[in-house]
């Protein structure tokens, strides 16, 4: 059987481990929906650097330069909004270069699902990129199979196949911007659970996942595939940049692996 969705594998692979995990966590809570997540996450980031924390921040860090990555978490509110970025062009500018000179900007979660579904990183994906993303997003409202589309470097350890499912604080974007890390496809429509652009020397990376369980194990092939082995880690959030993404044959139905 297939293992359910889980971001830190995707966590583990794009931040690396440098010799010194200089990784900022925003923490923020009128952005992240508590404390305690917060804390869940820290833990997780500071398992996947071997003990070495994360450096919590309630606000956009002025020394973002030399650090491996920025973790945003946004389970309530826009990061956007809080962060007041449409009116300081600077802080937005010094966001821009902190990916551009070779970072990892990891945006985690943001699904607005009241009226109409949203997702609240659409601008700052916007400001950042320059161009309108134009992304769609939506829950997870019945299991799905996704595949691994990316043959980069850094997540060429990740699991083919996971399995995603309702009720797991789980998101997705249909983008037409952008490369898909794991996707399905929805009468025809891909739908991701994690999408990277690529900035010059780094790169954003958008992970459907509120942490709503952090504690759930990774991801596993079926039993007659190997077993998986721990991510092989790099310094920089982009790395080569993805191939195009790969079209598997084979599993048609309304949801699946490729379209119909």
């Amino acid at each position: 059987m297939y293992r359910t969705f889980n971001f830190v594998p995707h966590i583990a692979a794009i931040l690396g481990k440098p010799a010194h995990f200089d990784v900022w966590l925003y923490s923020n809570l009128s952005v992240v929906a508590s404390a305690a997540r917060i804390d869940k996450l820290k833990q997780q980031l500071t398992f996947i650097s071997s003990g070495v924390p994360p450096v919590t921040t309630t606000t956009q860090p002025t020394a973002l330069s030399g650090a491996v990555g920025y973790v945003i978490p946004a389970t309530r509110g826009s990061y956007y909004e809080v962060e007041r970025l449409a009116a300081n062009r600077g802080k937005l500018s010094a966001l821009s270069e902190f990916v551009r000179s070779g970072s990892a900007l990891v945006l985690l979660d943001g699904f607005q699902g009241n009226a109409t579904a949203n997702n609240s990183f659409l601008p700052l994906l916007s400001a950042l990129l320059g161009a309108d993303p134009r992304c769609r997003a939506a829950g997870v409202a019945t299991t799905m199979l996704l595949q691994k589309r990316s043959t980069a470097p850094e997540f060429i350890e990740l699991e083919n196949t996971i399995e995603v499912q309702p009720r797991l604080g789980l998101s997705t974007l249909s983008c037409q911007t952008g490369q898909a890390i794991y996707s399905a496809f929805v009468d025809r429509q891909e739908v991701s659970t994690a999408v990277v652009w690529t900035l010059d020397g780094g790169a954003i990376y958008w992970i459907g996942s509120s942490f709503f369980k952090p504690n759930l194990r990774g991801f596993y092939d079926p039993p007659a595939h190997s077993q998986p082995g721990r991510a092989r880690l790099r310094r920089h959030g982009a790395g080569a940049t993805p191939a195009a993404l790969a079209k598997t044959p084979g599993r048609e139905g309304r949801m699946g692996l490729a379209p119909a």
